[in-house]
C-alpha cells in the first residue's frame, strides 16, 4: 500500500492548538464532525515535541456498547503514563475502591499542572448517574467530570460538545482529493477505481474527509458507477452502510473478518490481521480491506470507530463466532503484554493486559478470569453481566461474589447477585438480603428497587410489597411525580404487568394511576395495561365463572372439560369457576354452584395453598404451570372417586404493547416447593 495521506486541515488544526497553548489558552477544543480528524490531530500533537510541557499525556477511551471498562480503561493509561509505579500499582489493586484510585490519580495531576498536557480523545460528557444509569457509564462520566474540572491542568480536548471558557480549534472536512486519491497511493487493484472517482467527482469532492473519500473508492471497486459514487453527499453512516452491503453481497469471507476486526479496540499488527482471517482472502479483499477499511502502518492498523460500530451493527458474526473471535483477540493481547512485559514497556504491557480482561469478559470465559486477579471491581461486574446475558447464571452469581469480596458496598453487583439468584429460583432470602444491599447502597436506581418489589409479588408478600413500593417512591419521586418516561416504564410498568398477571387488581390499578396524566396519551405500554386492567377489573367484580366462547343457553349443561363425553354419566357433582388471584404459594378460586332449574347460582370463595392446587389439578400441564389469574377452571367429582380440577384454554389478552413477563412468574413453582 502506498504512503498514508495526511489531510492538510489535520496538520494545519496542529498548528493553531499549539499557537492557542503559546497563548496560554487551559483549554483547547478540537471540534469538528466525526470523521474530520480529530483524533488524528491528537495524535499528531502526542507524537511530536511540546517544549513548554514536561509531560504528555493521551487519554483515548476505547468506545462502543461492549467497551465497557471505558473509564477503568482511561484511569490506568493516564496512570501508566505518569511515570509513577507505584501509583500504577495502586491503581491496579483491587481492594483499592475506585474513588480511593481517582483521588489519587487527580492528586498526581494537580501536583504536576501546569507542567502537563492531557490530550482527551472524546471524553463522555452526558451520562450522569440517573434512575437508570449504568455503574460502568457512570465510571468514565466521573472520569470525565473530574479531569475536566482540574483548575490549572492544561488540555486539549477531542470533542463534538461545548466546553465553557475553551478555544475552539475546528478540524475541517475539507481535504485534498488529487493528493488522496493519486494512483501512487493505491496498488493497482483498486487505482483505477480511484482514478474514476477523482475523474467523476471533481469540485464534488473537495468537502469529503479522508475516510469519505477512501469509502467511495471501495463503492467504485464493488460495483458503483463512478457518478454514483462521488455524490449526492450521505451522512457517514449511510455512506459506511452502503459499503458493507456491497461487500457483505460480494464476499462472505470479508464479512466474517469485518466482523472480527470490529471487536479489536487498539492498533494491531499483521499477525493479528492473519489471525482474523485476512490472509485467506483473494488479493482483491485483501486490497479493499487494508486500502478502504484499515488506518495506520502495518504495526498500528486499526478499523475507524465509524466502520467498527456498523459493522458490529450488521451483526455478521453469530454468537458462537463473535466468542472465537474475542478469544482469539485474548490470545493476541496475551502474547503482546509478555512481549512488552519482558522488554519493560508499561504502558504497552498494561494496556494489553487490560485487552485480555476484556476479550475473555466477552468471550465468557468465567474460569481464566476468575484464576486471575483483576484491577478493578468493576470487571468483576462486567464479567457477570456478559456471563448473565449468555444464560449462564451460576456462573454470574459466581462473578458478583467475587466483585463483592472486594467491595461489600458494590450496589450493581448486589442487585445483579439477586437477580440471577432470582432466575434461578434459589436462596429468596439470599435474593431478597442483596436487593435491600443494592436500595442502601444506591437507593436511587429504579431496578433496584423494581426487582426488590416484583420478587415480593412473585413470592406472593404483597403486603410488604406495597410498603416496599411506597419507599421506591419516595427515593425516586420525591417531588412526587416526574416527566421521566423511562423511570415510569422500568418502574411502574413492570410492575403493574406482575400485579395484573397475579390478580391484585387493586394494587395495579393504584401503580397505573401513578402515572402522570400529561405523559399517558404518548405511553403505548401504559394503554395497554389499562385495557387489560379494565377487562380483568370487569371479569373480577362480575362473578364470571365460564368462559366467553360458552354461550349463556349451555353453561350449566357442563361440566365442559370432560374428555369423553361418556364420562358425563360417571359426574356425580361439579362446579365452574375462575381463579381470582394466585401466587407461588396460594389459589384463591370463586366458584359458583350449578342452581336448581329457575334459580340464580350461588357463589361460594375455595381458598387452597399451591400444593392444595397441584394436588386438585388433574392434567400435568395445570399441575406444572403457576396458575393465573382470569383462568377459568371446572372442579369434577366422578362417582366414587376423588374431586379433580381441569382448566379452560386460556385465551390470551393480546396487545402488542403489553410489557413481557421476565423473570417467568411461575420460575420458584417449577424449581421446587416455597422456600426450597
Amino acid at each position: 500500500m502506498g504512503t498514508q495521506v495526511t489531510p492538510f486541515s489535520v496538520r494545519q488544526a496542529v498548528t493553531q492548538v499549539r499557537q492557542a497553548l503559546d497563548d496560554g489558552a487551559n483549554t483547547v477544543v478540537l471540534s469538528g464532525q466525526t470523521g474530520a480528524g480529530k483524533s488524528s490531530a491528537l495524535r499528531e500533537l502526542a507524537s511530536s515535541p511540546l517544549g513548554a510541557f514536561k509531560d504528555v499525556v493521551l487519554i483515548a477511551p476505547p468506545k462502543g456498547e461492549q467497551s465497557l471498562d471505558s473509564g477503568l480503561v482511561a484511569l490506568v493509561e493516564l496512570a501508566a503514563q505518569l511515570d509513577d509505579n507505584k501509583l500504577l500499582q495502586k491503581v491496579k489493586r483491587n481492594d483499592v475502591r475506585w474513588k480511593g484510585k481517582l483521588e489519587d490519580v487527580t492528586h498526581q495531576l494537580v501536583s504536576r499542572a501546569p507542567r502537563t498536557l492531557v490530550l482527551f480523545d472524546e471524553p463522555l460528557l452526558d451520562a450522569s448517574p440517573g434512575p437508570l444509569s449504568s455503574v460502568f457509564a457512570d465510571r468514565a462520566a466521573d472520569l470525565s467530570r473530574t479531569l475536566l474540572n482540574i483548575k490549572g491542568l492544561r488540555k486539549v480536548v477531542a470533542t463534538s460538545s461545548t466546553l465553557p471558557e475553551a478555544h475552539v480549534v475546528e478540524v475541517a472536512r475539507r481535504s485534498a482529493p488529487s493528493e488522496i486519491l493519486s494512483p501512487d497511493n493505491w496498488d493497482p487493484v483498486l487505482a483505477s477505481a480511484a482514478t474514476q472517482l477523482l475523474a467523476a467527482g471533481g469540485d464534488l469532492l473537495t468537502d469529503q474527509s479522508p475516510l469519505e473519500l477512501r469509502l467511495r473508492v471501495g463503492l467504485v471497486a464493488t460495483g458503483t458507477s463512478p457518478t454514483k459514487a462521488a455524490g449526492p453527499r450521505h451522512a457517514l453512516h449511510k455512506l459506511i452502510g452502503q459499503l458493507l452491503e456491497q461487500v457483505g453481497a460480494q464476499s462472505a469471507d470479508l464479512k466474517q473478518v469485518l466482523g472480527r476486526l470490529a471487536l479489536l479496540r487498539v492498533p494491531f499488527d499483521l499477525e493479528a490481521l492473519d489471525d482474523m482471517g485476512a490472509g485467506e482472502l483473494s488479493s482483491r479483499c485483501q486490497s479493499l480491506l487494508r486500502q478502504t477499511f484499515l488506518f495506520g502502518p502495518p504495526e498500528g492498523l486499526l478499523l475507524h470507530e465509524s466502520i467498527a460500530q456498523e459493522a458490529t451493527r450488521w451483526q455478521w458474526l453469530t454468537s458462537h463466532g463473535r466468542i472465537q473471535a474475542h478469544r482469539k483477540a485474548a490470545r493476541y493481547h496475551d502474547a503482546r503484554y509478555r512481549h512488552s512485559n519482558e522488554k519493560f514497556k508499561v504502558r504497552a504491557a498494561v494496556r494489553h493486559e487490560l485487552e485480555v480482561i476484556h476479550h475473555l469478559t466477552h468471550a465468557g470465559d468465567a474460569t481464566k478470569l476468575l484464576e486471575r486477579s483483576l484491577f478493578f471491581v468493576e470487571q468483576y461486574d462486567a464479567l457477570g453481566k456478559v456471563l448473565s446475558q449468555q444464560g449462564r447464571h451460576d456462573e454470574a452469581v459466581q462473578a458478583y461474589k467475587r466483585a463483592l469480596a472486594h467491595d461489600s458496598d458494590d450496589a450493581y453487583a448486589h442487585h445483579y447477585l439477586g437477580y440471577n439468584l432470582d432466575i434461578l429460583a434459589q436462596s429468596p432470602q439470599q435474593v431478597e438480603a442483596h436487593f435491600k444491599s443494592a436500595i442502601r447502597a444506591n437507593p436511587s436506581h429504579v431496578w433496584y428497587h423494581g426487582r426488590h418489589i416484583n420478587f415480593l409479588v412473585t413470592r406472593g408478600r404483597v403486603r410488604e410489597a406495597r410498603s416496599a413500593w411506597e419507599a421506591a417512591l419516595d427515593a425516586l419521586l420525591p417531588s412526587g411525580s416526574s416527566l421521566n418516561e423511562p423511570l415510569y416504564r422500568e418502574l411502574h410498568g413492570a410492575l403493574s404487568r406482575l400485579l395484573l398477571h397475579r390478580g391484585q387488581l387493586e394494587f395495579a390499578r393504584d401503580v397505573l394511576n401513578d402515572v402522570p396524566l400529561q405523559l399517558r396519551p404518548g405511553l403505548p405500554w401504559y394503554r395497554a395495561l389499562r385495557r387489560l386492567h379494565d377487562a380483568l377489573w370487569v371479569a373480577a367484580s362480575g362473578d364470571e365463572v365460564f368462559p366467553p366462547h360458552i354461550s349463556p343457553e349451555e353453561q350449566w349443561k357442563g361440566p365442559h372439560l370432560l374428555h369423553r363425553a361418556a364420562d358425563s354419566a360417571r359426574v356425580e357433582h361439579w362446579a365452574p369457576g375462575r381463579i381470582a388471584e394466585a401466587s407461588s404459594t396460594e389459589v384463591h378460586l370463586r366458584m359458583a354452584l350449578p342452581p336448581p332449574p329457575g334459580e340464580e347460582p350461588s357463589f361460594v370463595w375455595r381458598d387452597l395453598s399451591i400444593e392444595e392446587y397441584q394436588a386438585l389439578a388433574l392434567d400435568t400441564k395445570d399441575r406444572e404451570e403457576l396458575p393465573s389469574a382470569g383462568t377459568f377452571v371446572e372442579v369434577i367429582k366422578f362417582k366414587g372417586e376423588t374431586e379433580f380440577l381441569r382448566c379452560h384454554p386460556v385465551t390470551p389478552f393480546e396487545d402488542v404493547d403489553l410489557p413481557s413477563l421476565f423473570p417467568p412468574p411461575d420460575r420458584y413453582l417449577r424449581r421446587g416447593p416455597p422456600g426450597a
